[in-house]
């Protein structure tokens, strides 16, 4: 399932631009392409905290603690500081963070999309 989210993140991440400039060529695709850019570098500024707040969920649930919603934000702090102590790191921490946060994204954005199907 890991596989399936980086993979998942990573399309979003990278095709999403694509496509919204092309939908930018016509005239009627100009606010949808400005539209998705804008949900693209919103997504950008955001994908570290998602991550971390995803990694703390994980942690919970695979230990299963019961940490309440205050634990679990401070938690999911303390990942995200890591985080910024990985961008530390030459090469190596920056490609970490880049799987981890891919990871973390691409689990949202899974999780969003069965609740969305089964809904559908």
């Amino acid at each position: 399932a890991a596989g399936v989210g980086r993979l998942v993140a990573l399309l979003f991440f990278r095709l999403l631009p694509i496509a919204a400039v092309l939908t930018m060529v016509t005239v009627i695709g100009i606010p949808l392409g400005l539209f998705a850019l804008f949900l693209w570098i919103f997504s950008m500024l955001f994908a570290s905290p998602v991550a971390a707040m995803s990694v703390a969920n994980a942690v919970n649930q695979r230990y299963r603690h019961k940490w309440g919603k205050a634990v679990l934000f401070f938690v999911a702090l303390g990942v995200l500081a890591l985080f910024q102590l990985l961008d530390w790191i030459p090469v190596l921490g920056w490609i970490a963070k880049l799987v981890i946060v891919l990871m973390g994204f691409g689990a949202t954005l899974s999780l969003k999309w069965e609740k969305w199907r089964a809904v559908s």
